[in-house]
C-alpha cells in the first residue's frame, strides 16, 4: 500500500483531501497502513509503535471516516468517539492533530483535561458540544457526572492511548462501566 488512496476499505474523498491539505501526506506510515483497514473493518485494534510513527492519524482517520458517515447532521452533543490519554499533555497533542484532521468535516471535538476549572469545561461543552471527546480519564469521568447534556449513548469508537500506567486503570474501568452500562 503506497498511498492513502490505496487503503481498503477506501477512504472518502473528503478524508483524503483533509490528509493531503492539512498534513501534506500522500503516503501512510507502516502503522497507519496496517491499522486503518482493520479499524475501518470494525476490528478491535491494538497498536504498539514508537513515538512519531503516526499512531494518532492511525486512529484519527478511521474516527473521521466512521463518524462522518454516521454523524452527518447530528447533534453536537452526541459523542461518537472517546479518546482517553493518560496525561493532559498527550491529550492536548492528540487534540491538536484531530483539530487539523476534522477542520472541514462538520464534526466538533472537545478536550477534557485537568488544569482548568470544571465549571469552565462544562460551560464550554454546553456551548460547543463535541462529537469527539479527547481527554484524561479523571476529567472525562468528572464531566460525565457533572454535565447532563453529554450523550455517550451514541459512542461508536473508543480509543485508549498509552495506558501503561496501572494507576489510571481503575478510572478507565469506571469510565467503561458508565459508558456501556448506563441504559
Amino acid at each position: 500500500m503506497n498511498r492513502f488512496s490505496d487503503i481498503r476499505p477506501s477512504l472518502s474523498t473528503a478524508t483524503l483531501e483533509a490528509i493531503s491539505s492539512n498534513f501534506g501526506f500522500e503516503h501512510p506510515t507502516p502503522v497507519q497502513a496496517a491499522a486503518i483497514p482493520l479499524f475501518l473493518g470494525n476490528k478491535d485494534v491494538l497498536v504498539e509503535a514508537v513515538t512519531g510513527s503516526g499512531k494518532t492519524l492511525a486512529f484519527g482517520i478511521p474516527i473521521l471516516e466512521i463518524l462522518h458517515s454516521k454523524f452527518q447532521n447530528n447533534k453536537k452533543h452526541n459523542v461518537g468517539a472517546v479518546v482517553i490519554a493518560p496525561t493532559r499533555e498527550l491529550a492536548a497533542q492528540i487534540y491538536d492533530v484531530v483539530s487539523k484532521l476534522i477542520a472541514s468535516s462538520g464534526l466538533v471535538h472537545c478536550l477534557f483535561v485537568g488544569g482548568n476549572s470544571i465549571q469552565e469545561c462544562v460551560a464550554e461543552y454546553e456551548r460547543n458540544g463535541g462529537n469527539i471527546v479527547i481527554g484524561t480519564p479523571g476529567r472525562i469521568l468528572d464531566m460525565q457526572h457533572r454535565c447532563e447534556i453529554i450523550n455517550f449513548k451514541t459512542v461508536e469508537v473508543l480509543v485508549m492511548v498509552s495506558l501503561y500506567n496501572n494507576l489510571v486503570i481503575p478510572v478507565i474501568l469506571l469510565i467503561l462501566r458508565s459508558l456501556f452500562f448506563f441504559y
